[in-house]
């Protein structure tokens, strides 16, 4: 997929953070900041994945596989986390992440380049938005 194709689907994404009590929603980023984040989540965060790496669709197993491994990845860093699914709102995309609290941007951005993601998810203090992540060197 073409990158500006690429960053056009993950600003329409969904994202979905389990809360344990409920459910919140993240808007596509192109619809803005949302008014306001559950004190859970707060002040400011991440949402991550390690599914299909490089935006290259893997087999299911495989995809599982690499969500456990960045699942333990965060609980070594005691980061606190919720399960969350990123999905395109009408059913034929959907992809497994974690929304992060309390860890470091740079922790998290070494997270993703190690999972060879193309981008995350950042919130905080009226934020919402994509952060693209440069190849390691």
């Amino acid at each position: 997929m073409e990158e500006s194709a690429l960053m056009a689907a993950y600003a329409a994404a969904w994202v979905e953070v389990d809360l344990g009590r409920g459910t919140f929603v993240f808007p596509p980023v192109a619809r803005g900041a949302p008014p306001r984040i559950p004190s859970l989540l707060a002040p400011e965060g991440f949402v991550i994945t390690a599914y299909n790496p490089g935006s290259v669709r893997l087999e299911e197993a495989e995809n599982r596989r690499r969500h456990d491994e960045l699942r333990a990845r965060l609980v070594e860093g005691r980061y606190t986390r919720f399960d969350a699914v990123g999905h395109d709102g009408v059913g034929t995309w959907r992809e497994p992440s974690f929304a992060v609290v309390g860890a470091p941007v740079m922790e998290v951005l070494a997270l993703a380049r190690e999972f060879s993601q193309n981008a995350i998810y950042e919130w905080g203090d009226g934020i919402w938005r994509i952060v693209t992540i440069a190849p390691s060197r």
